[in-house]
């Protein structure tokens, strides 16, 4: 069984605490099964009876379709297992995810597509978009992801140079042996 709290007794609590690493790892996986099956049934990925994709899959609408996934769930998970430090990373992870199902998607399946530039331009304009706005979701997704991770790996350590006890402790420990010695 895990400790709820490891590292260095001189940090906060909130820095100290410890990732359940299974846990994190089967969540991560949960919820990137859950992304693949909710973004791929819409986009016409996943054959249902609900959605019907008109335009045949490319493998850049595969791509922008599954490696976000495989970024969005570890993203996910760091917010459902405890996890040290606050970051915020949601606007990028949001519009990640959003431009991931742009770029998955049926080019003139898109309503809003075929409405703004109609059939054939959603062919002929929106369509050779798509790789670029899967390669930016997949750049948004993993820039949050390694905000997430870099904000773990920087909560075991003191910032900016302090000691254990910081600045504050630092200064009235001298202030203390100062008026001692007087």
């Amino acid at each position: 069984m895990e400790t709820p709290q490891t590292g260095d007794p001189g940090l906060p609590a909130a820095s100290r605490v410890a990732v359940p690493w299974r846990r994190f790892t089967l969540l991560a996986a949960a919820v990137a099964g859950l992304y693949v099956v909710a973004l791929g049934i819409p986009a016409g990925m996943i054959p249902s009876p609900l959605f019907h994709r008109v335009v045949p899959a490319d493998i850049w609408n595969l791509l922008s379709w599954l490696v976000p996934a495989v970024l969005f769930g570890p993203l996910a998970a760091t917010y459902l297992v405890p996890w040290p430090r606050y970051c915020r990373v949601g606007g990028r992870a949001g519009a990640g995810g959003v431009l991931s199902f742009l770029a998955a998607g049926c080019p003139v399946c898109n309503k809003l597509v075929v409405l703004a530039v109609g059939a054939s331009g959603a062919l002929a304009y929106y369509r050779p978009l798509q790789p670029l706005l899967g390669a930016m979701s997949v750049i948004l997704l993993g820039l949050a992801l390694g905000v997430r991770f870099r904000t773990r790996a920087g909560s075991s350590r003191p910032t900016g140079g302090q000691t254990r006890g910081g600045a504050a402790a630092g200064g009235q420990a001298a202030g203390r042996a100062g008026t001692a010695s007087s």
